[in-house]
């Protein structure tokens, strides 16, 4: 079991964001399944913001009793459990799936893809943010061999699965989606005193090196995938 609480906040102007990227591609009074919540920031945005009807798919159990606050059903459990899986179809088909920075802590996240294919309603997408394990931090420590792992970001001890744009991309792929919304986002480069003093020319440096070379300064990828066949 997960036993790290996962939360955040969604802040609207922060474009830069995943969770502000997800709940963007969320249309009001949708409803939507989230698979790990975690203490319910998505969930509860989209509740409270957007009038959607959430149900939630979460594996901690202080995270779940979080999110109950937050969203109309949580069901405990893992997503990689057929049984969890027939629980929550009974609240769809759904809108959309939201699995923000779920699949890299799943064992076998080709599987819940393709099962969660059946959960979707016509015209539904899964949207999904990844961790870039070929981000330019890590590429740097590897060149003096050290991958350590630590509590959270990229080397999160937790995850089991680690993708590069190519692969994240080729996941959905092999999963029989197609990707029709894709967004990179960044943080930023040292030194970050400076950055405090300039933040324009941060916001234009890391951008523009990220649509330069997404796969190094991309730090994590935003999705929204449909099933292979359906009109965007």
């Amino acid at each position: 079991m997960i036993d790290v609480l996962y939360g955040g906040v969604v802040d609207p102007a922060n474009k830069n964001s995943t969770h502000t990227q997800i709940v963007d591609l969320v249309s009001p009074g949708q409803r939507v399944l989230e698979v790990g919540p975690g203490s319910g920031v998505i969930c509860g945005y989209l509740t409270a913001h957007k009038g959607c009807t959430v149900t939630a798919v979460e594996i901690n159990l202080q995270a779940a009793a979080l999110a109950a606050a937050q969203c109309r059903r949580v069901i405990t459990g893992s997503i990689e459990d057929e049984a969890v899986v027939r629980q929550a179809a009974a609240g769809g088909p759904f809108d959309a799936i939201v699995c923000a920075d779920v699949l890299e802590h799943l064992a076998d996240p080709w599987a819940v893809l393709r099962r969660l294919r059946n959960l979707l309603a016509p015209g539904g997408a899964v949207l999904a943010s990844l961790p870039n394990v070929a981000h330019w931090s890590v590429r740097f420590r590897l060149l003096f061999g050290q991958f350590e792992y630590a509590d959270g970001l990229l080397r999160d001890r937790t995850h089991l699965r680690f993708f590069t744009l190519a692969s994240a991309r080729r996941l959905f792929h092999d999963c029989g989606y197609r990707l029709t919304y894709e967004h990179v986002c960044w943080v930023a480069l040292p030194p970050d005193r400076l950055w405090r003093l300039l933040p324009p020319l941060r916001r234009l440096v890391n951008s523009t090196l990220v649509r330069l070379w997404p796969g190094l300064h991309g730090h994590q990828f935003v999705f929204r995938a449909v099933p292979t066949g359906e009109a965007a």
